[in-house]
């Protein structure tokens, strides 16, 4: 939200953020985390932050 100077967290910038999070864990193994490890903490905010400003920028 901050890199898109929004003033609203929307629905859809919420399920943006959700979807492109799912993308980065693999649920087909046993045991699999539902969130990336903390470690990659950077480069799963850039993916997060990337994925709610395309649904921003396809949305305006």
């Amino acid at each position: 939200m901050l890199a898109s100077e929004a003033s609203l967290l929307t629905d859809e910038m919420i399920c943006a953020a959700a979807h492109s999070l799912s993308g980065l864990v693999d649920p087909g193994q046993p045991g699999a985390p539902v969130l990336p490890p903390f470690q990659y903490v950077a480069e799963v905010s850039i993916k997060v932050a990337e994925a709610v400003a395309k649904k921003l920028k396809n949305k305006a």
